[in-house]
């Protein structure tokens, strides 16, 4: 299993049963081919395989392809701030289409817990994002099931999608405790009937590729984000999707107080709907003078919140000046954490947090203590925090801040940056921390100096970092640089730099100016925001595959406002009429004529369209079912 933040760094695959045409797909491009997303939190279904119960319940649903099926991602849900049950793995199964449901098994894949094949996030399998081992070879319509396996007690279930108004087949179930040709049958709740889909995305390739610069998922929509009334400076510095519905953004805002201009933290969320302020506090040693940001956010449940930046506060020396500021939401209101306080110095903040759990997270950012100008590496055991000695190498402007980590795991951590309180460096800063200290690794430093911004590890070999660097006489470039286990590499990049998304070795989103994507060979620009002015993209965040947040600023009417962009995939895909054989969306004579002209044995499913029953055999059947879908 490999998460958002945890990859495994070899692929196996495990394959059961026959796989038809199978190829690899370690070389090949896909794209969205088929999507039903989420459109209503109506009801759940089950669709999993357990011991304690014993539980054998299987949910498939249909679609209509004529191409390879290389990816799954489906949108469940397991529970909220409960224990994660123990996944043994996910079965993925592709049925021959009939008009009453699956009919015979295609293909069967199952891909065990330590594939790294199998996403899904560490505290629970809600959505499940599948690379399969080998591609699926559709030739046109197809049933397909997903079954999460479990050791032990837990459930996995599915989130309906288009209620009342399906696509092609409604979802159907089946009981397979029955024995593996048990009944299928309509979905149920509690309520009664449910016709409907579920949740759904497929990847592969249908022979109608992208266009150059456009995103393999689909676009990218700006969405409104409100700014506090009365200002005409705010900005949005981070992003954290915990779920579709559920997705943080945090920066600061200015206003003006008894004639001086104040900053205060600005804290915003999105509920599947719409972005809303929510209320942070703002602690100040008196009325006007009030400078507190936000610059950090990430949370470890939908209850538990860290946002985290600096505050302008008087120190126990009575020095007042910049020090670290970190707020706790829990779902109701915010709290101010008691973080270390220095003294005789200003300018100690944070701009990244990293949680592996609820009681091992990471702040990073600067540490000024008195006349040491150190990058801040502050981790929270669950009840304190403690700031741990980083490296202090010579060159520095004049020390060392920290903008970004990567965990994966406790003992294998990243974090990068560049000079103190922003400034740039000609040195390099990226450092690793084993369990036991940080350790300085060196890289590239091209130009006149650097600075590095964010990092994202995917697995022990493969990890990027990113920034931008300076050269004299030709301005400002992005830094994309990659390490492979051994040392770290510069990679070219038309653009990007500020925040990073990987969900696997190609696959891998950064954002900036617009919002790059690197597919394993090269990065790409896909989405530049030309509709905004000066839009500039701070942070980039993913709640699944194909479900990402932009978040940073953009000039409206002079003023430097916040912004947001998402990227949600739309429907993609659309079944053929049943019966309408010549593609002129009408069941008529010329459909009719068809049908007479194939009657017989059919050759092949892909050459015999005319066997609108899947049968093998184009007879009476067959032209009752078109009699019955006539338009004329």
């Amino acid at each position: 299993m490999r998460s958002i933040v945890q990859t495994l760094a070899t692929r196996l695959a495990l394959v059961m049963g026959l796989i038809p045409s199978a190829v690899s797909i370690a070389s090949e491009g896909s794209w969205v081919v088929w999507s039903q997303p989420q459109n209503t939190n109506w009801a759940i279904v089950p669709s999993y395989v357990s011991t304690d119960p014993s539980t054998n319940l299987e949910i498939a649903d249909d679609f209509e392809l004529t191409g390879t099926v290389r990816r799954i991602v489906v949108t469940g849900y397991d529970c909220f701030n409960c224990q994660a049950p123990d996944v043994e793995g996910v079965y993925v199964r592709f049925y021959q289409w009939t008009p009453s449901g699956p009919g015979a098994l295609d293909a069967e894949y199952f891909l065990p817990d330590s594939d790294p094949g199998l996403i899904y996030s560490a505290s629970g399998p809600a959505t499940l994002d599948i690379e399969l081992p080998s591609a699926f070879i559709a030739e046109g319509k197809h049933f397909v099931s997903v079954q999460l396996a479990l050791n032990g007690a837990g459930s996995w279930y599915w989130w309906i999608t288009n209620h009342n108004n399906p696509n092609g087949s409604p979802a159907l179930t089946r009981d397979r405790s029955a024995g593996r040709n048990a009944p299928w049958e309509g979905l149920k709740d509690g309520i009664g009937s449910l016709v409907s889909d579920v949740s759904l995305l497929l990847w592969g390739d249908d022979g109608n590729p992208p266009a150059p610069g456009t995103d393999p998922c689909g676009p990218w929509t700006v969405t409104p984000t409100p700014d506090p009334a009365g200002t005409d400076h705010a900005i949005l510095r981070d992003v954290f999707a915990i779920a579709p519905d559920d997705v943080w953004a945090v920066g600061e805002y200015t206003t003006v107080v008894q004639g001086s201009i104040q900053t205060y933290s600005l804290a915003e969320h999105w509920d599947g709907v719409q972005w809303a302020i929510v209320p942070s506090p703002n602690p100040a040693p008196c009325a006007v003078c009030a400078h507190v940001t936000f610059d950090a956010v990430a949370a470890s449940g939908p209850n538990d919140i860290w946002a985290a930046g600096g505050k302008v506060a008087q120190g126990p020396d009575g020095f007042v000046g910049t020090h670290i500021y970190v707020a706790r939401y829990d779902g109701t209101s915010w709290t101010v954490m008691n973080t270390p306080l220095t003294t005789g110095s200003s300018g100690s903040h944070v701009q990244d947090i990293e949680i592996i759990a609820p009681d091992d997270i990471w702040f990073f950012g600067d540490y000024i203590n008195g006349s040491s100008w150190g990058s801040l590496a502050m981790h929270w055991n669950g009840s304190s925090f403690t700031v741990h000695t980083t490296p202090y190498p010579a060159g520095g402007t004049p020390g060392w801040g920290l903008e970004g980590g990567s965990a994966l795991a406790s003992d294998d951590i990243w974090a990068v940056g560049g000079g103190s309180d922003g400034d740039y460096t000609n040195k390099g800063y990226i450092l690793h921390w084993d369990g036991n200290s940080w350790t300085r690794v060196l890289g590239p430093t091209p130009g006149t100096y650097q600075r590095l911004y964010a990092v994202k590890a995917i697995a022990t070999d493969d990890v990027w970092a990113v920034g931008d660097y300076f050269v004299a006489g030709s301005g400002y470039f992005p830094l994309f640089l990659h390490w492979d286990g051994s040392s770290w590499t510069q990679v070219s990049s038309p653009g990007g730099g500020s925040g990073l998304v990987a969900f696997g070795s190609d696959n891998v989103y950064s954002s900036g100016g617009g919002i790059v994507h690197w597919d394993g060979t090269s990065w790409e620009t896909v989405e530049s925001f030309s509709t905004s002015l000066g839009a500039s993209v701070a942070s980039i965040s993913a709640s699944s595959l194909c479900d990402m947040w932009a978040v940073g600023r953009e000039i409206v009417a002079g003023d430097l406002l916040t912004f947001s962009a998402h990227l949600h995939p739309v429907e993609v895909g659309a079944f053929t009429a049943l019966g309408d054989l010549s593609g002129d969306q009408s069941v008529n004579s010329v459909d009719l004529a068809i049908l007479l002209g194939a009657w017989g044995a059919c050759p092949s499913r892909a050459t015999c369209a005319a066997d609108l029953d899947q049968s093998g055999t184009v007879d009476a059947a067959d032209l009752a079912i078109l009699l019955a879908a006539w338009t004329g």
